[in-house]
């Protein structure tokens, strides 16, 4: 391809990009939210048409599955629905756009677009160098550099797509559960977020809650658990997933592989599914959360038969037979 001339005109128009992306929440999140917030900002109207307003995108689901498809090799994969709205939910959660539902699809408003795409808000080379030379000048204090720190502790930033820590809150959870563990808390999180949109007002004393919850009220485990959970370092995931999974991970079938596992490796079937199938294994938290109520409930079940065992007094065989189930 032939090298442009200084004259040619680069057709299509272009948009401003600020640098405050490299700091926000869309960089630390999944590849699929810096895709579609380029998309998004590349599609906005840069003037009013057809009753959409300048900053605005009108799409649909499917426009959006096919702007941030990629390809492996030469086989095209496309993100599933589910992926696309927990992307473009986690964008409305961080205040970056809002959403209206139209009958033919979804009007999407690109917050503080006029500012973001104005030049003029933007500094000029010349005077961050002024900046950078004044700042220089000035001595910094050992304790200004200190509160600098902290700030940048306090900043929260994404983790996945819903759960929002501070980088001191993170290396805590690592110290607290280790890097395996501490990632699949908060996957587990995540995955409890977009499935049922609860809000919490820190995702960091959530995890620490939910796991003196499990330690304090452990879950069934049958003797083939067990067995597996003492096995578990050359446990073959991959391999057992191969043999269970066709084509196609239902919910039910992934409910049946969880059943052989201990919880605390649930992780590693997420991670074979997402590598398997392009749709993350069509409803693995759902079947989490499925197979743990279940768990749960066959706990409180034995938990009462126990607690009425001794105090069944019956008359006859009969009596027995309608009082124990």
């Amino acid at each position: 391809m032939a090298n442009p001339q200084m004259e040619d005109k680069i057709e299509g128009g272009y948009i401003l990009l600020s640098r405050r992306l490299l700091d926000s929440g869309v960089m630390m999140g999944a590849p699929i939210l810096l895709k579609l917030w380029v998309w998004l900002l590349l599609k906005a109207n840069h003037s009013p048409y057809k009753n959409i307003e300048r900053g605005q995108v009108f799409t649909t689901i499917e426009e959006m599955q096919g702007a941030c498809a990629y390809k492996i090799g030469y086989r095209p994969v496309q993100p599933s629905k589910d992926q696309i709205r927990s992307a473009y939910e986690a964008l409305t959660k961080s205040s970056m756009i809002t959403t209206t539902k139209t009958t033919r699809g979804l009007i999407i408003t690109i917050c503080n677009y006029d500012y973001y795409q104005n030049p003029r808000n933007y500094e000029t080379h010349n005077e961050k160098v002024t900046k950078t030379l004044r700042s220089q000048s000035t001595p910094h204090t050992i304790y200004k550099n200190v509160k600098n720190d902290n700030n940048d502790k306090k900043e929260k930033k994404l983790f996945l797509e819903f759960v929002y820590l501070t980088d001191d809150q993170y290396q805590k959870l690592l110290s607290k559960f280790g890097e395996q563990e501490a990632k699949a808390r908060v996957e587990k999180l995540n995955n409890y977020i977009g499935s049922k949109g609860n809000k919490y007002k820190s995702h960091y004393h959530t995890i620490l809650t939910w796991a003196n919850r499990d330690k304090e009220k452990p879950l069934i485990v049958t003797s083939t658990q067990k067995a597996v959970a003492s096995a578990s370092s050359s446990l073959d995931i991959d391999k057992l997933c191969s043999e269970k999974l066709g084509k196609i991970a239902t919910k039910d079938m992934i409910k049946a592989i969880l059943r052989e596992i201990p919880q605390e490796i649930w992780w590693k079937v997420d991670n074979f599914l997402k590598k398997r199938y392009s749709s993350g294994g069509n409803g693995f938290a759902e079947a989490e959360r499925e197979s743990i109520d279940e768990a749960r409930q066959n706990r409180d079940n034995f938990k009462r038969l126990a607690e009425g065992i001794g105090n069944i007094k019956p008359r006859n065989a009969q009596d027995l037979n309608h009082n124990v189930i």
